[in-house]
């Protein structure tokens, strides 16, 4: 795919300046695979699989969000309960540090089973989606695959945690010396003006839609 009009450099987070490159290795069949990490990437690859340019789509999450299971590849994946404090009926992750864990075996194999090009999507600023990231991108390499990463970053009104949450995720990849294509989505905001949130999220679907089917 093409750099994207609204890719941009990413943030210092006082990290040292990280080398960029993209992985080698060419779409030599032809074929295109989605990958959707976690429940926004999942979502929307189920609401617009009729409009992805896409062979195949594998949804990776929790629980699987598509009625029609025939349409998907759906691989169950289950964050460890140590990454989490409950405060009564509340949980959330100690701190901001998650921890990069070892491929499953049913993802490692069906990854390795694809041919052609692999689209990495990630909707960045929750737990599930930062595991996956950061764990595949540690992990999985295939020299016979094209890969990309796509990461949607979350609007500032998803508050602070969730942006810090995403960079980390991005500067995982990075220090891997992989080049994600990050997707601000309050881009999306300053384009049509101050949009209802619902209005926000359709918008921002179009536009991450439109960026897949740019191969």
């Amino acid at each position: 795919m093409k750099r994207r009009e609204f890719l941009k450099s990413l943030p210092v987070l006082s990290l040292a300046p990280l080398t960029l490159c993209q992985i080698p290795g060419g779409n030599q069949t032809g074929s295109r695979h989605l990958i959707a990490l976690g429940t926004v990437a999942c979502r929307l690859a189920r609401n617009y699989s009729g409009k992805l340019a896409f062979d195949t789509i594998v949804m990776i999450d929790g629980e699987n969000p598509s009625e029609h299971q025939e349409k998907f590849k759906f691989i169950k994946f289950i964050s460890p309960e140590s990454i989490f404090e409950q405060f009564g009926d509340i949980r959330i992750t100690k701190g901001n540090y998650l921890p990069i864990l070892p491929l499953p075996k049913e993802l490692q194999s069906h990854l390795e089973s694809l041919s052609g090009e692999l689209v990495f999507l990630s909707g960045l600023g929750g737990v599930t989606s930062k595991l996956l990231t950061q764990s595949i991108g540690t992990h999985y390499s295939n020299i016979s695959q094209s890969i990309e990463w796509i990461a949607m970053m979350p609007f500032e009104f998803q508050g602070i945690r969730k942006g810090a949450q995403a960079q980390l995720a991005i500067h995982v990849l990075a220090e891997r010396k992989l080049e994600p294509t990050c997707l601000y989505l309050d881009e999306i905001r300053r384009k049509y003006g101050n949009l209802s949130i619902r209005s926000a999220y359709q918008k921002a679907d179009e536009w991450v839609v439109a960026e897949l089917n740019d191969g």
